[in-house]
């Protein structure tokens, strides 16, 4: 639901507000009569043949009145509602009309006020009353309402509350109305967005929902900040209770006049915006409920309006009253405008397809949706090319039809038309197809083997627009003189589509000689025949060479490639295919060559070996490959690894582990250098000693600071990244424990109290690095930096707190002190646990445990405390 400042929306919401000035009733053609008074903006409902107008709006007025137009044109105001209402909706249900909601007149001159009452009239009775107890889910006007089986359902609609700061609220929701336990129930299903000033009609026990003024949502009203009018055709479906979009009506409209009719939805002009003469409409539009497909009849409406209902009667809708445009605005009016629902032209065919087939052109297409009344006779089928106007091939009874006069290669429009006896209908939508074709020739290569003759293809890039079914491949001697008709099924043969390779052992029943001088072509063949040959390749079978030799392989580290050279066999040959791989049995193809050397620079992967190796090609026919041979570009190692740096009590004792990555050479050494911290060793300008183990030992190493040990590995291509560890060697070769020393202050406090531990009086010569306190009730800090620490002891009894103090070796030393936790003095200001509590927790330093005590008891209250 969406809410906007209600002055904003006084053109919006026009039909509540317009000034329509009084004119006199314009009598139109084959009109069965006159309403009583000019009305527009009321609700209609249908019981039998007579049709009831309820309510509605009067130049600005609002009407109590209840119309009742007959089936032979006369009409006479009825009955009146308990009070005036205007854009009520109203639907009849056994006999009896019920009115949903409506605006009526407010305190503001400006503004009406919308209601929720449901009122029922009664016929036989005259008597409209409202009914108590039950109202819609909100006060709304411009509302829908449907019968379906023993509901009526309420779909929409929008409030105005006048105030200082009136909004128009918008609706998206569904109630059922139980006519007989006069309740009302709300839906899950809803519409897109809030809705209001659109028809409803029950079609196959479905609603159809048309048109109206919409809140803007996602898909709703894009680009526009709060209302727009919609197009939409929805339907309901009330057993499962979902909502679909199916289609859209052919412009934008809200207060249509909509009736069913035999199946079919018709829309009955309609207002976009305020209906002046610009964005009223005449047009008559049907619909079918089942696809959303709209089309707009030939036929118009004698006036341009809305704001207004329809009544079936018979083979005619009635629509009585409304709005309609004229050249100075819009004026209500009192006449009855009767449309014949008669047979029309048909809706366009649909589902048309075309396919290109040998020979032509077939189209397939389904009947349309709605015949117009009449059946179908038959259907036109028209043919354009590029912007040409379309013309008219042929007339068929079927469904199907197949163009022969299609030129092959030509892209063609098609589109159909269907004809009954009121005329032809508006084309179908149009397929465009081209028209089939031989096939191009294949893409052909072609190489010799050891007696035979080795034919790759590719399918044409233009196969005629139908599926290659075979290929037809030649093979014959140039001096033959083959015709390639004659020698289709002789010189060689045909192979199935899925064939793009050949392997030619004889041709015109003699075997393939090394030597000889052969040509191939190749033919495609489709539905329509075979296509053009492709041009000759001639080719000359060779045997199978010998291996090359004396392959080298050198990397070059200035350029980053590698030059490889190697010697030809004794015969000549064709050229050479030069393969790589990270090892002799993942081998890939790099190149063919024609020379016997060749440099790689693409991708040669550093810091790794690679093998290269080479064999000699004569046409298709390959010789095994040659001694295989190595290249590497080296790499700088990495980091060693492993690498452990300790004190033992007499010496330092470093060792690591090979680094994972030697970059592709041997290790030659490792470098140790000592720093003092973390100082990189070059930066240190640190004394940088060599060894070829993967251990070190220092037996004089600095005391009583850190100390880092850095280690790197050698090859032949350069260092690697220095790795660092570090130890801290005691000041003495044979370090003392620490001397510890724990003071508590107060010694002695009651429960609750605050005890300081302080252990900074400890001493030792490599200085203490950690302290470690319990309390001896179970608790403790683990190790800490800190000597000094508060803690809250939460019951009575004598304590032994340990302070456990760590000097830079290592050692340990610990120290104890007492405490004594006596009973908390009772002043008799708290309550008991559980009583009222007054006191804030933590208002002030003096008392916050009793606070505590009592909000949570005393041993959480401890918890919370025991730190600071």
């Amino acid at each position: 639901m969406v809410s906007v400042p209600a002055r904003r929306l006084l053109l919006v919401v026009a039909v509540l507000l317009v000034v329509v000035p009084a004119v006199d009733a314009v009598r139109v053609l084959d009109s069965p009569g006159q309403l009583p008074d000019r009305v527009h903006g009321y609700g209609t409902a249908q019981i039998d043949d007579e049709s009831y107008l309820v309510g509605g709006g009067r130049g600005q007025g609002y009407i109590d009145e209840i119309t009742l137009l007959r089936a032979d044109g006369t009409a006479d105001t009825v009955a009146s509602l308990p009070t005036a209402l205007k854009s009520p909706a109203a639907a009849a249900h056994e006999g009896q009309v019920y009115v949903f909601g409506g605006a009526q007149a407010s305190a503001s001159d400006d503004l009406p006020e919308t209601t929720s009452a449901i009122h029922r009239f009664d016929p036989q009775t005259g008597e409209a009353t409202r009914i108590t107890g039950v109202s819609l889910p909100d006060p709304v006007a411009a509302a829908s309402a449907v019968t379906i089986d023993d509901r009526i359902y309420v779909l929409g609609g929008l409030s105005i509350q006048p105030n200082e700061d009136p909004q128009v609220d918008f609706h998206p929701w569904v109630a059922a109305f139980d006519p007989e336990q006069e309740t009302i129930t709300q839906l899950d299903a809803e519409l897109p967005t809030g809705r209001a000033q659109a028809s409803a009609l029950a079609v196959d026990g479905e609603i159809v929902y048309l048109g109206g003024h919409a809140e803007a949502g996602e898909d709703t009203c894009p680009g526009q900040a709060s209302t727009c009018f919609v197009p939409d055709v929805l339907t309901l479906d009330p057993e499962a209770d979902t909502l679909t979009k199916i289609g859209e009506l052919d412009e934008p409209l809200r207060w249509t006049a909509a009736i069913e009719h035999e199946g079919t939805a018709y829309v009955l002009g309609g207002c976009s915006a305020n209906c002046d003469p610009h964005r009223g409409s005449a047009a008559i539009q049907t619909v079918d409920p089942a696809t959303g497909e709209t089309a707009t009849l030939p036929v118009t409406m004698p006036l341009t309006g809305g704001r207004n209902g329809a009544f079936l009667h018979g083979d005619e809708a009635w629509v009585p009253g409304g709005v309609r445009a004229t050249q100075n605005g819009t004026e209500d009016h009192a006449t009855v405008l009767r449309v014949e629902l008669g047979p029309t032209r048909s809706w366009a065919p649909t589902n048309l397809s075309a396919e290109a087939v040998p020979g032509g052109i077939r189209l397939d297409w389904e009947p349309p949706e709605y015949d117009g009344g009449s059946p179908v006779e038959g259907y036109i089928v028209e043919r354009s090319r590029g912007a040409r106007e379309p013309v008219r091939l042929d007339a068929v009874s079927d469904t199907r039809f197949r163009d022969t006069n299609a030129s092959q290669g030509t892209t063609y429009t098609y589109q159909i038309r269907a004809e009954n006896p009121h005329g032809v209908s508006a084309p179908s939508g149009g397929v465009d197809v081209r028209a089939t074709q031989t096939p191009q020739a294949p893409a052909v290569t072609a190489q010799g083997g050891d007696g035979k003759l080795v034919v790759q293809w590719s399918p044409p890039d233009d196969t005629g627009g139908l599926d290659i079914e075979s290929y037809r491949v030649f093979a014959y001697a140039p001096d033959s003189d083959a015709d390639l008709e004659r020698c289709a099924s002789a010189c060689w043969g045909t192979v199935s589509e899925s064939a793009t390779r050949a392997s030619i052992t004889s041709v015109q029943d003699e075997p393939v000689e090394n030597g000889a001088t052969y040509e191939i072509r190749v033919q495609a063949r489709n539905g329509n025949g075979w296509g053009q040959p492709s041009d000759p390749q001639q080719v000359q079978p060779r045997p199978v060479p010998e291996a090359p030799t004396e392959l080298t392989a050198r990397a070059d580290e200035g350029s980053g490639q590698v030059e490889l050279g190697w010697q030809p066999p004794a015969e000549d040959v064709d050229g050479y295919a030069v393969y790589r791989g990270p090892a002799l049995d993942e081998l890939e193809l790099l190149t063919r060559s024609s020379d016997t050397e060749h440099t790689d620079g693409d991708g040669v992967p550093r810091g790794q070996t690679v093998v290269y190796a080479v064999a000699a090609r004569n046409g298709d026919a390959e010789s095994p490959l040659g001694q295989p041979a190595r290249a590497v570009f080296a790499t700088p190692p990495g980091e060693v690894a492993d690498l452990s740096a300790r004190w033992t009590g007499s010496h330092v004792h470093v060792s690591w582990s090979p680094p994972n990555e030697t970059g592709g050479e041997p290790l030659q050494a490792y470098e140790v250098a000592r720093t003092r911290g973390a100082m990189d060793p070059e930066e240190a300008d640190a004394e940088i000693q060599r060894t070829a183990v993967e251990r070190y030992r220092d037996s004089n190493p600095p005391r009583g600071k850190p100390v880092s040990y850095h280690v790197r590995a050698v090859t032949d291509a350069g260092e690697g990244p220095w790795e660092f560890r570090q130890v801290r060697v005691p000041l003495t070769q044979d370090s003392r424990p620490p001397v510890p020393a724990l003071a508590a202050h107060p010694g002695q406090v009651d429960v609750g109290g605050r005890v300081v531990f302080d252990a900074s009086g400890s001493q030792d010569d490599e200085g203490i690095v950690a302290y470690n306190f319990t309390f001896g009730d179970g608790d403790g800090t683990g190790w800490r930096s800190s000597p000094r620490v508060t803690y809250n002891y939460e019951e009575q009894g004598v304590y032994e707190a340990t302070v456990t103090v760590r000097d830079a070796s290592g050692l340990q030393a610990a120290s104890q002190a007492t405490i004594a936790v006596g009973p908390p003095e009772d002043d008799g200001s708290q309550e008991p646990v559980g009583g009222d509590v007054n006191q804030t927790v933590g208002e002030t330093d003096d008392a916050p445990i009793p606070a505590l005590a009592a909000l949570l008891g005393l041993a959480a209250a401890a918890r919370l405390a025991r730190r600071s």
